[in-house]
């Protein structure tokens, strides 16, 4: 049996009472954002039953790992760097960055259209990533091009007509409506 102490990762603590306050929180919020099931119709069969499920095992998971983090810090009686929490935290929140991209993205698709929104999300993430040359920019603009004929031509999903498209002449609009 190893007796060496548990090794606690900074902020860890922090992340898992987050995410178990927020799991809570949906799991209150639920009743007021779905509905019971049509009458006539099992339970099953009700529009809150896999939210209900997914976000009971979420919450009782980050409950779960919460109390185990706290019981194991107090069995360290290890001094807690606060740096180090900060560190792990900030860590943790960096992808909220690439989140907040692709918002800006879905805002752009009913300003601009489809291919010019992928276009303009595709070559800022290369940049963001370091990709800055100019064959990478040009890769991005074919990456949009292909998922707008993907999803255009190939799978027949249109959107609606972005503002943009609103001040082109007739043809055009219609032909950008059509393709982009």
């Amino acid at each position: 049996m190893d007796d060496s102490p548990e090794k606690i990762e900074p902020g860890t603590g922090v992340l898992y009472g987050i995410m178990a306050g927020i799991s809570i929180l949906l799991l209150i919020l639920l009743p007021f954002q779905t509905d019971s099931a049509p009458d006539g119709q099992g339970w099953w069969t009700a529009p809150a039953l896999m939210p209900t499920i997914s976000l009971v095992f979420f919450a009782g998971t980050a409950v779960y790992l919460f109390v185990q983090n706290l019981l194991a810090a107090r069995r360290s009686n290890a001094e807690i760097d606060q740096a180090a929490v900060r560190a792990e935290l900030f860590e943790w929140l960096r992808p909220l960055e690439y989140f907040i991209y692709y918002g800006i993205y879905i805002w752009l698709l009913g300003l601009v259209g489809y291919f010019l929104s992928s276009a303009i999300f595709a070559v800022g993430i290369a940049m963001r990533v370091g990709l800055r040359e100019r064959k990478w920019v040009y890769f991005s603009i074919l990456f949009a091009l292909a998922l707008t004929a993907l999803f255009r031509w190939g799978l027949n999903i249109f959107f609606p007509a972005p503002a943009l498209f609103e001040i082109m002449p007739g043809g055009l609009r219609t032909f950008l409506i059509r393709n982009f």
